[in-house]
């Protein structure tokens, strides 16, 4: 049984960072198919304004099928880049700390506009990392921390 707590230990760390990735890239992913599909939507009914309604929702439909799986591929493929860039940084023993998060967010933008050239790659990283800052900064003011008993106890 002491030979398979190792083994354990390693498939239930993989199965954890597979749901981080399944998670954070699925719903990014619907995310943007949402409000790319809404878009398209609104620039598909403006497009054919005063047309028949088969004509009009002809546009609707093509407009959805023409911004929603653009903004939820690059999306998805975004929030793929940055938890493989922040679990690998958790990986070979980076802190887990913002710095970390938004370090990993300005690496996935450069890397994700990197073959648009140097000063597109730079403004993608500023951009993502600056989502990044955002979120964190929300993620840490909304959600409730865990309570640190040890200093209840000194307080007494």
């Amino acid at each position: 049984m002491d030979a398979i707590a190792p083994l354990l230990l390693v498939l239930s760390l993989v199965v954890l960072t597979l749901m981080t990735y399944m998670y954070g890239t699925g719903s990014v992913y619907l995310a943007g198919l949402g409000i790319g599909g809404l878009y398209g939507a609104r620039e598909g009914l403006k497009a054919t304004k005063g047309s028949p309604f088969k004509i009009r929702f002809n546009g609707l439909l093509n407009g959805c099928t023409r911004r929603g799986p653009f903004l939820g591929n690059s999306l998805g493929m975004l929030a793929l880049g940055y938890t493989s860039i922040n679990s690998a940084a958790d990986y070979f023993g980076a802190p887990d700390t913002s710095l970390t998060a938004i370090a990993s967010g300005a690496l996935t933008g450069m890397l994700f506009k990197s073959t648009a050239g140097l000063r597109s790659s730079l403004i993608a990283g500023g951009i993502c990392s600056l989502v990044v800052s955002a979120w964190k900064l929300a993620n840490d003011a909304y959600l409730e921390r865990p309570v640190d008993y040890s200093r209840q106890l000194a307080d007494a």
